[in-house]
């Protein structure tokens, strides 16, 4: 696993600006995260793949040009926990089943490579990690350190696993 490690200072100034407005102290980091597309944006950016109109697919967010599929995944250290904002927990990806297991067999039917890129905004020290596994790795994560998968409460979305970041980061 290959991690790069960004400075805020190394964005864009739009980039800057959507960071800046989410906050830089850990309280206005979890009650008002990164958003997901500036993550993708980043990712894009990283691996040269395209983001938006006709390159989203049920179950990524880029694609190369070569039509390599990546699902980008964002969190943050600390989220808020329930309902009560003032309460936090460790950040984690949410990851469903069916996503997972598509992008497995997509990398298998079309001899392609298919990704989850995994981006966590650290606020103790500023920085963004980004990171990204075959899915089949992934899904050996969750099988093997996590115990598989759990209910997600959204029928349509199947099971899912939240992943805490430290799984894939090493911050």
């Amino acid at each position: 696993m290959t991690q790069r490690t960004i400075n805020p200072r190394d964005l864009s100034r739009s980039q800057q600006s959507r960071l800046q407005g989410r906050g830089s102290d850990s309280e206005r980091w979890v009650e008002n995260p990164p958003i997901g597309d500036l993550a993708e944006e980043l990712v894009a950016e990283e691996y040269g793949l395209s983001t938006g109109s006709g390159s989203q697919g049920r179950y990524w967010d880029a694609v190369a040009p070569d039509k390599d599929r990546t699902e980008v995944k964002s969190t943050q250290t600390r989220v808020g926990a329930g309902q009560n904002a003032s309460e936090t927990e460790q950040g984690r990806f949410r990851l469903f089943r069916g996503q997972i297991e598509e992008l497995v067999e997509y990398d298998e039917r079309h001899d392609r490579d298919a990704f989850v890129a995994f981006v966590m905004f650290h606020e103790p020290d500023g920085v963004i990690y980004l990171t990204r596994l075959t899915p089949a790795e992934v899904l050996e994560i969750i099988e093997d350190e996590y115990g598989g998968w759990d209910e997600s409460g959204h029928e349509e979305m199947g099971e899912q696993q939240k992943l805490p970041w430290d799984a894939v980061i090493d911050a």
